[in-house]
């Protein structure tokens, strides 16, 4: 079952997809946030499997995260400059990738948080996610009825899919770069959790028919 996959072994396609975009969009310079974003991986991966407090943990991510938004801030800018000129080449930049850093922190704290949950108490939220959601959640009542009564991950709200850990081995690098470089969601967001992402890889949702969902997408050739 597709539903019982971890991230890592979704097609790599799309990923490398993604990536081709950033080096579109960003020519050259596209290195960068990349690098910044495994920094962050690689360092709060070690930070969380050293089992710190609480306090600890979201004193330490806001303090780098912040940190790093005001080194982007007033230093983007001279670091893009080491990069040779690209304006006469094909290989030019379309956006500067400073633009859109700011979206990537907040992935970042999203994801740290999300981690850092999955690994602390990951089985008791999905529990009490679960236990909310069954009694309370009248958007997952809505979508249980119109499919019949069906409890399934299909039938579960946005709301859910976010306060419901994943399991840890979906804190992977690759499910990681895939949620970063998300395309529809990656220039402006709006923004989403990485539980609720991995969960939609998982599990697409019911809250919008199939033929809603081609008459809304009939709407965007009008502006492209």
């Amino acid at each position: 079952m597709r539903n019982n996959l971890p991230l890592a072994c979704t097609p790599h396609l799309p990923k490398r997809f993604r990536c081709l975009l950033c080096c579109v969009l960003h020519g050259p310079e596209f290195c960068v946030p990349l690098i910044l974003a495994l920094m962050n991986y690689g360092f709060f991966v070690f930070f969380v499997g050293s089992g710190v407090s609480y306090r600890v943990f979201m004193a330490v991510m806001w303090l780098s995260q912040l940190t790093l938004l005001f080194l982007v801030r007033f230093c983007g800018e001279k670091l893009m400059s080491v990069f040779p000129s690209t304006s006469d080449s094909m290989w030019s930049r379309k956006l500067r990738w400073t633009v859109v850093f700011n979206m990537y922190t907040l992935r970042m704290v999203a994801f740290n948080m999300d981690m850092y949950e999955a690994f602390r108490d990951g089985p008791a939220q999905r529990e009490r996610a679960v236990r909310k959601h069954d009694t309370n959640c009248l958007e997952c009542a809505q979508m249980r009825e119109a499919n019949r009564g069906e409890n399934s991950p299909t039938t579960r709200c946005y709301r859910f899919r976010t306060e419901s850990s994943c399991h840890p081995r979906e804190y992977n690098l690759l499910g990681y770069i895939a949620y970063m470089l998300y395309i529809p969601l990656y220039v402006a967001g709006p923004m989403s959790s990485f539980n609720a992402f991995a969960s939609h890889c998982h599990c697409t949702t019911v809250a919008m028919p199939r033929r809603q969902m081609v008459l809304y997408a009939l709407r965007v050739p009008p502006y492209i």
